[in-house]
Formats: structure tokens, sequence, C-alpha cells
């Protein structure tokens, strides 16, 4: 397999051993065939994969201390990366393992809201790797791996926000937010590039062209996030 990149860029895309930023000016196309290496999380795209305004990183924190996720987590932000076609390999070190049996780990993908397990395609416990093909489309914000008998928690939004209303939806012109928490507003495209950053609750979107839009919604007090697909016709 190719360890080629084809990288395209208007100013600065920062890649690091455990971290990758790429600013909302930038763009890196992974071509068909090549790979991304980040920290050990290693992107194979069966087509050329572009990606732009995001940060990838992982730290050593368990998804949920007690459970049974490895103790490396990929993030990415600001947004998921979206419409993903290809493998995903992720690297761990022994010391990573919580006590999981190698044979039992699968690959834990943050889908949405949720945890979502694949069981791998291929996995080199010599070398310490577990890989999945994806063939449809995936977007995703977290990987990492747990055992297969385990059950990652579901980020409960209600718990964190408590009652929260974001309409109309689809919408023409004004979306409008109800809640009464401290929270910040955050519209992005679909390819992920940021749109406004707002702390109104309601967000003036006849301006912008019909198609779909990501609205991610931060508590400012606890730094709990989700977004939310809104349609504009």
């Amino acid at each position: 397999m190719k360890k080629t990149l084809l990288i395209l860029f208007l100013f600065s895309a920062i890649v690091y051993g455990q971290e990758i930023t790429v600013s909302s000016t930038s763009t890196i196309t992974v071509e068909s065939g090549a790979s991304l290496d980040i920290g050990g999380l290693e992107l194979s795209p069966a087509v050329d994969y572009t990606i732009s305004d995001k940060t990838i990183t992982y730290t050593n924190t368990p998804v949920n201390t007690g459970n049974t996720s490895i103790n490396r987590v990929y993030n990415v932000t600001p947004t998921e990366l979206s419409n993903y076609i290809g493998d995903i390999k992720l690297y761990y070190e022994d010391g990573e393992l919580n006590s999981i049996p190698e044979a039992n780990l699968v690959l834990e993908v943050f889908e949405g809201s949720v945890w979502t397990n694949y069981p791998s395609s291929s996995s080199n416990t010599s070398d310490n790797w577990i890989e999945v093909s994806f063939g449809s489309n995936l977007s995703f914000s977290r990987v990492t791996a747990s055992s297969s008998g385990a059950t990652l928690p579901v980020e409960d939004f209600e718990n964190e926000f408590g009652a929260i209303a974001i309409y109309p939806n689809p919408i023409t012109s004004e979306l409008r937010i109800a809640t009464d928490k401290n929270l910040l507003f955050e519209l992005f495209s679909i390819s992920g590039q940021r749109i406004l950053k707002t702390k109104d609750s309601t967000i003036e979107m006849s301006y912008l062209p019909n198609a779909i839009y990501l609205l991610k919604v931060t508590d400012e007090d606890s730094k709990f996030s989700k977004s939310f697909k809104i349609i504009k016709e």
C-alpha cells in the first residue's frame, strides 16, 4: 500500500506525531490507495478523501473507566469526519489494553451520539493493531477499541442539556433554539466549513443556499456538545 499523501493547501496544515490540525483555509486530500497515520490511527480511503477544518487528537483516558474501552481514544473536532469509505486501522500498546484480551478487541466508532462496535476485518496481535473496512459512507467523531462483549455508554444529551427545542426544521429563514442553558452554537456546512459562531438563540439562515447544514451545540459549563442536522429549503 502506498504511504504517500497528496496534500493540497492554501495556508497551513499542521501535523504532529499524535495530532493533525487542518485549518479552515486548507485541505489534505488522501488519495485512494494511500494512507494517513495520525498517532496510530491510520485512514486508508477507498476513494480520494479530503479533510478540512479538522483537528484529530488522541487521549489515553478511556471512554468510561471500569468499562472496556482501551486507554486510547481518538477525537475529531470541531465536527465529525463525514462520508468516509475505506479502511480504519487502530494501533495500540500492550499497556493500553485495560485488561482486555487482544483476541476480543473490536473497533468502536462514535457515530452521531452512539458508539457502534465493528468486528475487525483483520488484526495482528504481534504488531498490535486491528483494522475494519467500511464499504459505505461512515461519519464519525471518535474512535477507540473495546471488548467484543462490551457496550460503551451512550452520550445522554437530555441529561446534559435538559429540554432543548430547535425549530423549524426544515427551515427557510430563521432558526430558533429554545433552552435555558448556557449554550454556544456553531453552524457548519456538510463539508465541515464553519459558517458562523454565536450565543444568540435565533439564527438567520435566509441568505444561505438550500442545503444540509450541521448545528453544533455546546454547553459552555460542561463542554458537552452535540451536532444536529438542519435542512435549509
